[in-house]
């Protein structure tokens, strides 16, 4: 279980998701989040009253100072949905004492959320800045992406997590979790209408994938109206939760038959539901490619950018026993409005395979060898080139295991047809089987359009 420490020092939720206000317009790229990124990489230490002032401005926030109270003084950086007090005592200036945290709702009424409101305040008494300053950054974020208080993206975000922790917690005492290897992540997605839901997919054998869709159609204070699965039973939606906190299900004898939704996400502390947009996704950050959605004509993807150095970057595990390096093109912060809205069409599968390389850890469990006893101590090594097919070089192994038939490596191609063609798969010196390549061939193909970020679909 997670210490309070790597709680604090983790960013909250909101710290996972990208709030773009729109993504899929050419005219308006995607400032908001070079912004963002931009400040984080200027250190903020400064906890007085004008070292806060100056983290308000920083990230657009207005400030209000109150000295008004005795032995201490009340900042309060707010934006049109969040408000965040922080008190500082004037006996110790340098130094803050509590920090509160108010959302308003549709109604205009005060919402509070105490999961963050503890991530803020453990942060900043434990002089965690760094880690203050990453979550006032998501929350800025998030309030300037919201389009007005009957829209917040924060009440969206915490009814859908309460939904999937509380579907969670009730598969997993009905499921044998030592049966399967399961695995799953989640993916905000706004549909036609803007309205905000949530896109599981996850995996109970090395041949089936299955998707859930929760979309909150027309989202109250609390409670949740609409929980659909695409494989298994429903969530009743007059009354999905049960006083009692369990979910009802609607019944059915079809669903008797039909596999339940089993879901396993990254719990990090037990009060709050993380959704792992962690791993490859730090990568692609780095990288500046989270805004790549549409089809595009072909084009050389360097050529494109004009970039023709090349980088190696290395990623902070997953889970502490993953190890994942992406060798490519370094793209510049500074050059990320010149990638414009088409881009070479090649690279598409290949930037949502990265972003799906749990399920290559899936597969390549299942393909490795007979020592390998633990599904957790996993090594990955991903490499990126850009040939006239796009290509993809994957080495697995266990980690410890020095046997050379632990080792697992394939070469994956994106064709210019947008097909994925799988060559050189090996488990040690020997070949695996045309059997374990259709498996993995097919659970790409199915899952490889998925991508872990906040997106829309366009109408055009």
């Amino acid at each position: 279980m997670s210490t309070e420490t790597d709680f604090m020092q983790q960013p909250h939720i909101f710290g996972r998701l990208t709030l773009r206000p729109n993504p899929l317009s050419a005219e308006k790229p995607n400032l908001n989040r070079l912004w963002i990124d931009s400040l984080l990489q200027i250190p903020w230490t400064n906890t007085t009253v004008q070292g806060l002032e100056d983290l308000a401005k920083r990230y657009r926030l207005d400030v209000f100072v109150d000295t008004s109270q005795e032995g201490k003084t009340v900042l309060s950086l707010a934006g049109k949905i969040i408000l965040v007090d922080v008190t500082i005592l004037k006996e110790d200036p340098t130094k803050v004492n509590q920090v509160a945290l108010i959302f308003a709702d549709a109604s205009g009424e005060q919402h509070t959320d105490e999961d963050l409101e503890r991530c803020l305040r453990d942060a900043i008494l434990h002089e965690n800045t760094s880690a203050f300053e990453r979550n006032i950054a998501f929350l800025a974020a998030g309030d300037h992406s919201s389009p007005s208080v009957q829209q917040s993206a924060f009440l969206y975000l915490q009814q859908i997590y309460k939904a999937v922790f509380a579907v969670h917690e009730d598969e997993c005492r009905r499921m044998k979790m030592n049966d399967a290897l399961l695995y799953g992540h989640g993916v905000p997605v706004l549909n036609k209408n803007d309205i905000l839901g949530l896109q599981l997919t996850y995996w109970e054998s090395l041949h089936e994938t299955f998707e859930a869709h929760l979309i909150l159609d027309d989202m109250p204070p609390r409670g949740v109206r609409h929980v659909e699965y695409a494989e298994g039973p429903l969530l009743n939606p007059q009354q999905p939760f049960l006083p009692n906190g369990d979910p009802q299900w609607v019944s059915s004898t079809a669903a008797e038959d039909t596999l339940t939704a089993t879901l396993v996400l990254l719990l990090r502390d037990h009060r709050s539901l993380w959704l792992p947009l962690q791993g490859i996704q730090a990568l692609l950050d780095k990288l500046q490619l989270t805004d790549v959605f549409l089809p595009w004509p072909e084009t050389l993807y360097g050529e494109l950018l004009h970039l023709p150095s090349r980088f190696t970057s290395s990623c902070a595990p997953l889970d502490g026993n993953v190890d994942v390096t992406l060798e490519g093109h370094d793209i510049p912060a500074r050059q990320v409005y010149r990638v414009p809205i088409a881009h070479p069409r090649q690279i598409l599968p290949v930037l949502h395979i990265l972003r799906q390389y749990l399920v290559l850890q899936l597969l390549l469990t299942n393909c490795a060898g007979p020592t390998a006893t633990s599904e957790c101590n996993t090594a990955l090594r991903i490499s990126l080139t850009f040939t006239p097919m796009p290509c993809l070089k994957v080495r697995y192994q266990w980690l410890g295991s020095q046997s050379a038939e632990d080792v697992v490596t394939f070469l994956l191609f994106v064709q210019e047809n947008g097909h994925l063609l799988i060559d050189s798969l090996v488990r040690g010196l020997q070949s695996c089987t045309d059997n374990a390549k259709t498996a993995l061939h097919t659970l790409l193909t199915r899952t490889h359009h998925i991508p872990l970020s906040l997106q829309t679909w366009s109408s055009r």
